[in-house]
């Protein structure tokens, strides 16, 4: 039964679909302690993107008979959404955990995370990996894994991504006529950058 009409329809299954293969591709990876950074991109483009871009896309559908506002509303929520996984992977390592409401590192020990990445490389590298962190005597192995990422420069590495990302989303409204929601989007993506929680 398609309640929404099939083109509604076709939208959310498709969304649905790719977080799905997101959540058993990151698992897959965690598991195997083999995240790179192709894999990253493409587990945050299944997961959170996929979400964006389908939320995007039906309301501009609903709201416009124009092909090229559709697509360019979806390009630029689908390119909110990695700026949106990168900012919230971050603030694993570097928020605040009374602001966020939540622990910090939880994503990283469990092998998640765009500085997870950043992790699995340095370890592949030659540098210290998760396992060789907590395996070594400190008084608390979480914060020696997070204090050498922050020292690494991965942070800012991230951060540069996620730059990249929001300046892809604010371009894909270049061709969106003027209009308050139209700033209003693109104050979203300075939003999502500059977030604390």
């Amino acid at each position: 039964m398609a309640p929404y009409g099939p083109e509604y329809n076709i939208v959310m299954a498709t969304a649905c679909s790719r977080l799905v293969e997101g959540e058993t591709l990151q698992a897959a990876a965690a598991k195997s302690g083999a995240i790179d950074s192709e894999t990253y991109k493409q587990i945050i483009s299944l997961k959170t993107a996929s979400l964006f871009e389908a939320a995007a896309r039906m309301g501009a559908q609903l709201a416009a008979d124009d092909d090229d506002l559709v697509e360019n509303l979806a390009t630029y929520a689908y390119n909110l959404g990695l700026t949106f996984q990168i900012v919230d992977d971050i603030l694993d390592i570097v928020g605040d955990p009374e602001e966020m409401g939540k622990p910090v590192g939880a994503d990283l020990m469990q092998g998640r995370g765009v500085l997870a990445v950043q992790n699995n490389q340095k370890g592949r590298d030659g540098g210290a990996s998760a396992t060789a962190v907590a395996e070594a005597p400190p008084q608390d192995p979480i914060e020696q894994l997070m204090a050498g990422l922050r020292s690494s420069g991965a942070v800012e590495i991230a951060r540069l991504q996620a730059e990249k990302m929001g300046q892809r989303a604010r371009r894909a409204l270049e061709t969106v006529p003027p209009s308050e929601a139209r700033t209003e989007l693109l104050d979203l993506v300075d939003l999502v950058l500059s977030r604390q929680k």
